[in-house]
Parts: C-alpha cells; structure tokens; sequence
C-alpha cells in the first residue's frame, strides 16, 4: 500500500485534480499495488469543517499504514507533505521522492 503525497492548499481545485491524475495513472501502470490518494481520502473532513491540524493527523495515522510515500507536485514547499515526509522518514516507510523515482524502482 503506497500513499500518495502531494500538496493540497494554495490551488486546492488544481491539487485536487493533479493528485487525482497521479494516482490513475499510478493504479493503471501497477494494478498489484493499492495506492492511497489522501486528498480524495480526506475530502469529507474538509466538509465537516475539521481543523488542518486534526486532518494532518489523520493523514499520518493513514500514512502509518502504507509500506511506503510517494512525494509529489511541489510537495518540498507544502507544510503537510514535509510532515508526511517526516514521518514516513521516521517509521522507515519507502520513501520515494518523485513518481518517476517510484517507477524506476
């Protein structure tokens, strides 16, 4: 199980469609691997108006679950994802640090 980290706030309509296409794209070309798209996932947090902090909770309890990160978009300038980063660095998670990294594994 592999997440998918890219950033959300800033240009969430774009965000939300660029991870969106990542993570088809990433399904299509590995069907034997169940990947984690936690912008999608979280959606209904945002609408019940939860905090950023208790959503990026979430995400790392979600991340905690998954063999593996991989980091997309500008996700080196986006607070959640470099908490992402930090956390899968710190359980020891693959971590991967663009799609194409992913993919030349």
């Amino acid at each position: 199980m592999i997440y998918i980290s890219h950033p959300y706030t800033g240009n969430e309509k774009q965000n939300i469609e660029d991870a969106e296409n990542i993570a088809v794209e990433l399904a299509k070309k590995n069907p034997d691997i169940l990947f984690i798209n936690p912008i999608a996932t979280m959606k209904h947090n945002g609408i019940a108006g939860r905090n950023y902090k208790a959503i990026i909770k979430n995400c790392l309890e979600l991340l905690g679950h998954c063999d593996g990160i991989i980091l997309t978009g500008d996700w080196q300038n986006s607070k959640g994802c470099m908490c992402e980063y930090g956390y899968a660095k710190a359980k020891g998670l693959f971590i991967f640090e663009s799609v194409e990294k992913f993919n030349q594994r």
